[in-house]
């Protein structure tokens, strides 16, 4: 979606949403507006509540339209605004907050508001919670762009990550993905008609891949990582990841225990595993993991092929960090996120 297109119905769904709050709460009165009031540049905007004492409250938002479920949720736990905002966490706003997704976002005590007149509020002088009311008939809450489905995802990531990818043929990042060439080219056509790619000087480049990637990140926990094939287990010892010969077993360490070998400030308590179905039954034997499906040990299918070199100079074998970054992401844990944001600030913001 080009950005002007985006722009605008940020702002219809933000109008929208600020209507159904004062059909809703008929006590007050909601204006919308898209200047700064000195908010950093990353907000998409702020509403101006005035109250019933006429006490006025401004708060700054983030617009977050088409997405519902966990895409939503992660694309607001993603979004520059959390990373970079600590005192004021500025308010979701979007197409459509379901019930049980509303249950989410309250449970991580994150406001909202929607243009079906759900929300969650709270302010000085104002507590506002509205939940279950139907989708507004129109209100489109899943993009059908092809970047962002599970084989979009897959090239995108090559992309992203691989060293030279952006500048080889369709039939070889077709080939890096493990995709068909028409489906290759179609994501990359969706990515430069969304403007997230584009070309200069006749090559393929990422006019803002700090963006990009967090976007692929936001995508990855609702679009991707539900459809990897991953199984539960447990050790008696928790340290068994530390001195463990992953590299003989093809496997790569991913969220906790690879964001604690990147920038040696996190003890794991989770561990994360990617590794080929083919190489699992030995390293479980070898590691004397126990089968658990409340355990603390995951091992996932890697959905990328053999082209991914680990940093050999690393105490462990890791994935790479934007998949270190969307692994953490996904947790919504407070200490996950904020060694989220230095991953993504040290490797992923101008890289």
């Amino acid at each position: 979606m080009p950005p002007s297109t985006t722009a605008a119905l940020k702002r219809k769904t933000l109008n929208s949403a600020c209507s159904a709050l004062e059909q809703t709460v008929r006590s007050i009165h909601a204006t919308p507006g898209s200047g700064s009031l000195n908010w950093p540049e990353y907000i998409d905007g702020f509403t101006q509540l005035e109250l019933p004492d006429g006490a006025g409250v401004a708060f700054p938002v983030v617009i977050i339209p088409m997405a519902d479920g966990s895409a939503l949720v992660s694309r607001y736990l993603s979004s520059t605004a959390i990373r970079e905002m600590k005192d004021t966490r500025p308010v979701l706003v979007a197409s459509f907050v379901s019930t049980k997704t509303a249950e989410s976002l309250i449970g991580h005590s994150i406001e909202f508001m929607d243009t079906a007149g759900n929300a969650y509020l709270q302010k000085p002088g104002l507590t506002v919670m509205v939940t279950s009311r139907p989708k507004p008939h129109g209100v489109v809450t899943r993009s059908s762009s092809k970047a962002t489905f599970r084989r979009g995802l897959e090239i995108t990531f090559v992309l992203l990550v691989h060293p030279t990818a952006l500048h080889q043929t369709l039939q070889r990042i077709a080939d890096l993905a493990g995709a068909a060439v028409s489906t290759t080219k179609g994501v990359i056509d969706d990515l430069m008609k969304r403007g997230t790619l584009s070309l200069r000087s006749g090559k393929r480049w990422f006019p803002n891949r700090g963006k990009a990637s967090e976007e692929w990140m936001a995508n990855y926990a609702s679009m991707l990582r539900p459809q990897l094939t991953s199984t539960r287990f447990t050790s008696s010892d928790p340290k068994w990841w530390r001195d463990f010969d992953f590299a003989k077993h093809h496997a790569l360490l991913g969220g906790e225990p690879a964001a604690e070998v990147l920038t040696g400030e996190m003890k794991a308590r989770d561990v994360t595993l990617y590794v080929d179905p083919e190489h699992q039954s030995a390293l479980v034997k070898q590691a004397r993991l126990r089968a658990d499906p409340n355990g603390e040990i995951e091992i996932i299918e890697p959905f990328w092929r053999g082209w991914y070199k680990p940093e050999a100079n690393l105490q462990q074998p890791i994935v790479p960090p934007l998949l270190i970054c969307a692994d953490l992401m996904r947790t919504s844990d407070e200490r996950n996120l904020e060694l989220a944001k230095r991953i993504y600030d040290e490797f992923l913001r101008d890289t």
